[in-house]
């Protein structure tokens, strides 16, 4: 008989706590999440406060909480949820009924300092009060947000190859040819006969001038001139910023042209392939940051 009472008893509180549960399941607790969002420094960013899972509620004060060194708050855009918003140092619903709505509580507009170092700067939305129109506690959970503030990507410049300069080749003077003169033939007087008694004067032939031939001038042969093989500019393996040096800086240029966002000329795409597969992608990067990282010792 004792037992059945002990039994009865414990069947009884058993009852009572899963009557509780699911009393606490059905009128659930208000959800508020506050966004997150990435910039850089200098620019401007919104941030959007919404509640979800909402049992009712008619009075909502909270304040906020941020690095007011980094961001400023430019201002504040009242949601859909409540028309009836004050704001200040604190911010304020408050109607004559309970509000069920669900959406956007508000905006928080922000605007990033321009010498914001990178980092994540929280948003930190506290409710201080939050009740019904009955007056009792309304039960919420806050998931704040954030503002990322990216580092500026950093523009590798393409290292131009330096030329060697072609010499100009040096063209020999050609020759002027020296013509010998022609030589006048001498021409023998022709003698005036003696008038001998009867005599036939006897006439000397006149001799034929013999010319010299003119000589063909010999011209040199013009040199070809020998043009300088161009030498390539050294490559270093894994160096695509051209600073002698293999970091995480390089690997950030290897994921930009993997994402096809800069393109590679012959000694860049020969400088990126660092696993040697004849291709440049996140693989070689992972190489790079594997070295910077000193988790290997060459590449």
């Amino acid at each position: 008989m004792k037992r059945l009472i002990i039994f009865s008893i414990i069947a009884i509180f058993a009852c009572a706590a899963c009557m509780n549960a699911l009393f606490a399941f059905a009128s659930g607790a208000l959800t508020i999440n506050a966004a997150e969002v990435e910039c850089f420094a200098g620019e401007s960013v919104s941030i959007d406060v919404s509640i979800a899972d909402n049992p009712g509620f008619m009075y909502m004060r909270a304040t906020l909480q941020y690095d007011n060194d980094v961001l400023n708050l430019e201002s504040v855009t009242n949601g859909t949820v409540c028309t009836d918003f004050q704001h200040g140092t604190s911010f304020i619903w408050d109607a004559d009924n309970n509000i069920t709505a669900q959406g956007t509580l508000l905006t928080l507009n922000f605007s990033v300092g321009a010498d914001a170092q990178p980092n994540r700067y929280e948003i930190v939305f506290n409710v201080r009060e939050c009740y019904n129109y009955d007056e009792e506690d309304v039960e919420f959970s806050v998931t704040n947000g954030a503002i990322t503030v990216n580092a500026e990507p950093v523009v590798t410049p393409t290292p131009t190859p330096t030329e060697e300069p072609t010499p100009t080749p040096t063209q020999e003077p050609t020759p002027t040819p020296t013509q010998e003169p022609t030589s006048t033939p001498t021409q023998e007087p022709t003698p005036t006969p003696t008038e001998e008694p009867t005599p036939t004067p006897t006439e000397e032939p006149t001799p034929t001038p013999t010319e010299e031939p003119t000589p063909t001038p010999t011209e040199e042969p013009t040199p070809t001139p020998t043009e300088e093989p161009t030498q390539e500019p050294e490559i270093m393996i894994g160096d695509l910023n051209g600073d002698g040096k293999i970091s995480t800086v390089d690997a950030v240029v290897v994921l930009k042209y993997a994402a096809q966002m800069i393109l590679f000329d012959e000694t860049q795409m020969k400088a990126a392939d660092v696993n040697r597969d004849g291709k440049v992608n996140t693989a070689d990067a992972t190489y790079i940051l594997k070295y910077a990282a000193g988790m290997i010792t060459e590449i």
